[in-house]
C-alpha cells in the first residue's frame, strides 16, 4: 500500500475501489485490452482469455531477458547463452 493509503481508507473505505478504476483507464491498460480484443476477433476466444495470453506470454519473455542480461553480467560470453530459448 502506498504511504497515506491506509488514512484514506479509515475516512473512506471506496478509495481503493475507485483508485484501482482509475489505474485501469490508464492508456497502457487500455492498449492491451484493444489488442486483445482485436487478437480475440481473429481467433474466437474470449477477450478477456486472450489478453491474459498476450500477458502472460509478455512475462515469460521479461523472465527470459533478464535472466539473459544477468548472464551476460557475470561474464558469460553469447556462445554459453546459447541454451536459452530466443523469444
Amino acid at each position: 500500500m502506498k504511504s497515506g493509503s491506509l488514512a484514506a481508507v479509515i475516512t473512506d473505505a471506496g478509495q481503493p475501489a475507485r483508485d484501482y478504476e482509475a489505474r485501469k483507464r490508464t492508456p497502457r491498460v487500455r492498449a492491451w485490452k484493444e489488442l486483445g480484443e482485436q487478437l480475440s476477433a481473429r481467433t474466437g476466444d474470449p477477450t478477456s482469455e486472450t489478453a491474459d495470453q498476450l500477458l502472460q506470454a509478455l512475462a515469460v519473455t521479461l523472465q527470459r531477458e533478464n535472466a539473459r542480461a544477468v548472464l551476460r553480467r557475470q561474464g558469460l560470453p553469447d556462445a554459453d547463452l546459447r541454451f536459452l530459448p530466443e523469444p
